[in-house]
């Protein structure tokens, strides 16, 4: 009961929820969840406990897994690059996302793997080339200009074994669009004061962005912003960005099938 109220309280930062959904069963997770924030009452966690007990021995084995899969102490499962790779933290349209740490380093980073064999890229190899030039040339132009605490901080893309790796700033949080379905599922809102954080965070990072920084990051969706403790606010997945023509025009024309 004592672990398990120690769990519900560092479940209440915002940062740590997305690891909860992976570490427990779907029903010892909602039991989990309907405890509340906060409860001090060691007796509000004995269902927990009686679930536990009830749980077969392979669904016993899962959740040691996966409390092994989260431990950053473990042997890393691969290197790419300089990179140690600690942890997969996620899928997308154009590759995965890993936690990583450099060698002989302290610091937690994130790292994008894009599989450069995706049609989006082109069908053969010249012009595979030359959408990867592109997209260097623009994560360059990122890394090397935006600085802002609500924008996430890239520092460098490699090429290997055909696939493009990106290392960027590891983002603390869960994506604005899967905490706006989780609220949904509770049946639970914003209030007014946190939309309104929120919102004046985006605009201050778009309007640096635009304004300052003459890029238009042309993917701006509810999963690529990522909610933070505090309501903090990062926008990320630059893979797309342009910059904009000092007549204010982009230099390129957007609009293959597969990014509509």
């Amino acid at each position: 009961c004592y672990a398990f109220r120690a769990l519900r309280f560092l479940f209440s930062m915002e940062r740590n929820r997305h690891i909860f959904k992976r570490l427990f069963p779907t029903d010892l997770f909602e039991i989990f969840i309907d405890v509340g924030h906060y409860v001090r009452d060691i007796s509000a966690y004995e269902e927990l406990v009686s679930k536990l007990n009830l749980l077969k021995e392979d669904e016993l084995k899962q959740i040691a897994e996966s409390i092994e899969s989260m431990n950053q102490n473990k042997a890393p499962t691969k290197h790419i690059g300089n990179y140690a790779i600690l942890e997969h933290l996620g899928r997308g349209a154009f590759g995965s996302v890993y936690k990583v740490r450099k060698h002989n380093g302290q610091n937690l980073l994130a790292m994008k793997e894009v599989n450069l064999h995706n049609p989006a890229f082109g069908k053969d190899k010249k012009t595979r080339d030359s959408s990867v030039k592109n997209i260097v040339s623009e994560l360059t132009i990122i890394k090397e200009q935006l600085y802002h605490p609500n924008v996430v901080r890239y520092y460098r893309t490699f090429l290997e074994n055909d696939r493009l790796y990106i290392v960027m700033e590891l983002i603390e949080g869960v994506p604005l669009g899967e905490y706006f379905h989780s609220l949904k599922e509770k049946q639970q809102h914003f209030t007014e004061e946190r939309i309104w954080h929120i919102f004046i965070q985006l605009c201050l990072a778009l309007r640096y962005l635009h304004k300052e920084k003459r890029i238009v990051h042309r993917d701006l969706t509810p999963n690529n912003v990522m909610l933070g403790d505090k309501d903090k606010v990062t926008i990320t997945d630059f893979g797309l960005a342009k910059q904009k023509q000092e007549n204010g025009k982009l230099a390129s024309v957007v609009g293959t099938i597969l990014y509509s």
